[in-house]
Parts: structure tokens; sequence; C-alpha cells
């Protein structure tokens, strides 16, 4: 009985547990940001869901661009505000990471890239994000979370609602990816 136990962690379960990528490039096929700003007096919260991009393994790159038109609040006053007074979306429509993968663990599925984010017309260099990748039924999930400074890209929160704006928002980002095909 042992042996068949054995046999059956060896068989299925430790695959389970490592995600080792096969494929050298992978494409973004949906995602989910979810952006949060906690200040004394208010916290916004809101998501967005239009991102695509690739990741190349072999030549380890990444590059996802994130349509920031998309964001949204469960405010609609919140979410004017967001796109009219902070990120201006009609004139910087998207922000975009373009890096190189430092490490990345199968056994863990620890990643760790860096790179640039351009936001607002602004590209902060060397930025490092961590994440963490699993397999699915259809490819890959990659799921991290970091913050980013605003003065980093020239968004102003004005003095008046410095008690309601963080400066600082946290991202949590979550990422299907599957193979890509010679179409992506």
């Amino acid at each position: 009985m042992k042996k068949y136990f054995f046999f059956f962690i060896l068989t299925f379960v430790l695959p389970l547990l490592s995600t080792e990528i096969k494929e050298e490039h992978l494409t973004v096929t949906s995602g989910k940001i979810i952006f949060l700003s906690e200040a004394p007096q208010e916290t916004i919260k809101g998501v967005g869901k239009q991102i695509s991009g690739d990741i190349f393994f072999k030549e380890k790159k990444v590059k996802i661009a994130i349509d920031l038109t998309d964001w949204k609040t469960n405010n609609r006053l919140q979410t004017s505000h967001l796109h009219d007074n902070y990120l201006e979306t009609e004139t910087y429509p998207k922000a975009t990471f373009d890096g190189n993968i430092q490490s990345y663990d199968p056994q863990t599925g620890d990643v760790t890239a860096i790179g640039t984010i351009t936001l607002h017309g602004k590209t902060k260099k060397d930025v490092s994000i961590k994440g963490k990748v699993t397999a699915t039924d259809s490819g890959y999930s990659l799921a991290c979370e970091f913050s980013i400074n605003l003065k980093d890209y020239s968004i102003e929160v004005p003095k008046l609602l410095i008690l309601k704006v963080n400066e600082i928002v946290k991202l949590e980002v979550k990422l299907e990816l599957k193979k890509a095909t010679k179409e992506n």
C-alpha cells in the first residue's frame, strides 16, 4: 500500500507543485488590476480589465500594456476625477511595463522582473516586480502586488485632497496567460 501511495505522490502531486514553463512565448488572454488608495479620510478602490501583452521566456522579456480608460471605481464622480484630474486618460490612455525576467523558480513559481513603467507620459526605470506563476487548465496565471508613487509619474495630488488621496497607490495584478499563436 505504501508503494502505491508513494507512486501516486510522485506521479500526480509533485508535478502540480512545479510550474515549469515549456513555452517560449506566452500572451495575455485576460487580466485584472485592482488599485487602492488608502488615505485618512477616504479609501479609493477600483478595477481595470483591459490588459494586453507578451512574455518571452527564452529572451526573458516582458511587455505589458494597460488601457487606463477602462479603470473604474464604484463611485461615478471618483471615476471621473480619476480620468480627468489624475490619470488624464484623454492625453495618456495607456500605461506600460517593459522589462526583463531576472529570476524564475519553476519549483515555487516565484518570478521577478525588472523594467520600466511608463504612466502619465513619465517613465520610471529599474522597477522591480515580484510575482507568482501558477499552472491553470488553460495555461498559466501570473499574480503580483506592488505599489507606485504618483509623484514618480508627475501625478500631483492637490494639498486640499491629501487626506482623501494617498500618493502611494497599491496595485494587485492578475494575468491569465496562454501559449502564443503565430497571429499573436
